[in-house]
C-alpha cells in the first residue's frame, strides 16, 4: 500500500500555460442554410401521411468550426468543419 502511495506521490501535476492570449485567434462567421419541406395529406378517417425533405448545409459551406490551439506544427490547423450538403427524405403514418 505504502509503495502504492509513493508512486502516486512522486507524480507531478502537468500544468497548461497559455503563451499567447487565445481572443486573437477568431474562427470566421459561419453561415449556413437549412431547410425543411413538409406536406400532410389524409387518406381517410384520422389516418394521415406525412412527406418531408430535409436539406442541410445548402450552400455546401465547409467553414471551420474549431481550430487547435496547443503551439506546435498543428497551430491553428482546424479539428472541426461543417460537414458536407446532406439530404433526408421521411415519410410518417398516422393511424
Amino acid at each position: 500500500m505504502r509503495e502504492l502511495q509513493r508512486a502516486f506521490a512522486l507524480q507531478a501535476p502537468i500544468v497548461g500555460v497559455n503563451a499567447r492570449d487565445l481572443s486573437t485567434f477568431k474562427i470566421d462567421r459561419r453561415t449556413q442554410l437549412d431547410l425543411r419541406l413538409s406536406r400532410t395529406f389524409r387518406t381517410g378517417g384520422n389516418r394521415r401521411v406525412q412527406a418531408t425533405v430535409d436539406v442541410y448545409n445548402i450552400f455546401n459551406t465547409n467553414a471551420e468550426q474549431a481550430l487547435t490551439t496547443s503551439s506546435g506544427s498543428a497551430f491553428l490547423r482546424p479539428v472541426a468543419i461543417t460537414p458536407p450538403r446532406v439530404a433526408r427524405i421521411g415519410l410518417k403514418l398516422q393511424w
